[in-house]
C-alpha cells in the first residue's frame, strides 16, 4: 500500500539509494536482495506527487475525509470512482453472464462490462463492451437504464457501474467468449449456484431483480 508521509523524511531513502549505487557494482546474490528489498521499499514509502506541478502531496483532513494535498496549489487533490457501463440481457428466466477472467472476483460470473471510452456515452460502452465480451450486438438507443453498482478492486479502486438492460430478442449475432472472457453464456441463477459456480460480489440481487421485471 502506498503511503504518503505527513512530513518528509528522506534519511533512510537517500541511504537506501546509496547503497543500491554500491551494490550495483558488485553483482553477487546477496546485493541482488539488496536491490530488490531497495526497489519495494522505495515503491512503498516515495509519496505521490502532485498533477499539475510536481510538487510532493501530503495528508490533510477536507471535508470530513483523509485527501491528498497539494501545499504549491493549495488544493486537494480527490480520488473519484471510476465509471464503467454493462448490460443485463434476459432471455425468458435466463440471464446472460460472461466468466471474470480479470480482478476482482477472478472466475466469477457477472454481466458483461467494462470502461467507458474517454467521450464515450455510457450506453455506447455498454453496447461495445457486449459486443466485445459476448459477441452480441445491440444498439445504444436499445438500451435502458436499469441499476448502479458500486464495486470496490483491490488495489482500492472503486468502479461506478452503469447497468442497462435489454432483451435477447434486441440483441443479433451469437453468443461467444471475447478475449476478456472465459466464457459466456445465459443462465439460471439457481443452476448457476447449484453448479457450486460464483457470481460477482453485489450482483446476485440485481441479476435477480432484472429477471424478476422481464
Amino acid at each position: 500500500m502506498n503511503t504518503r508521509p505527513t512530513e518528509p523524511d528522506s534519511d533512510n531513502y537517500s541511504l537506501l539509494l546509496n547503497k543500491i549505487d554500491r551494490t550495483n557494482r558488485l553483482p553477487t546474490l546477496e546485493n541482488k536482495i539488496i536491490h530488490v528489498y531497495a526497489i519495494r521499499f522505495i515503491i512503498v514509502t516515495i509519496p505521490n506527487y502532485c498533477s499539475h506541478c510536481g510538487t510532493e502531496l501530503y495528508t490533510r483532513q477536507i471535508e470530513g475525509r483523509e485527501r491528498a494535498y497539494c501545499t504549491h496549489c493549495e488544493k486537494a487533490v480527490y480520488r473519484n470512482a471510476k465509471p464503467c457501463a454493462g448490460t443485463i440481457i434476459v432471455d425468458d428466466s435466463e440471464v446472460l453472464l460472461v466468466e471474470r477472467t480479470n480482478p476482482p472476483d477472478v472466475g466469477s460470473w457477472s454481466l458483461p462490462a467494462g470502461f467507458l471510452e474517454l467521450e464515450e456515452p455510457p450506453a455506447e460502452a455498454a453496447a461495445r463492451e457486449l459486443t466485445e465480451e459476448t459477441g452480441l450486438s445491440v444498439s445504444a438507443d436499445g438500451l435502458r437504464l436499469f441499476d448502479t453498482n458500486l464495486v470496490s478492486h483491490p488495489d482500492d479502486t472503486h468502479v461506478l457501474v452503469i447497468i442497462y438492460q435489454t432483451t435477447r430478442a434486441a440483441t443479433t449475432g451469437t453468443v461467444t467468449a471475447g478475449s476478456d472472457a472465459a466464457d459466456a453464456r445465459f443462465w439460471k441463477i439457481d443452476e448457476l449456484l447449484a453448479c457450486h459456480e460464483s457470481i460477482e460480489t453485489g450482483y446476485e440481487s440485481i441479476l435477480r431483480k432484472a429477471i424478476s421485471m422481464s
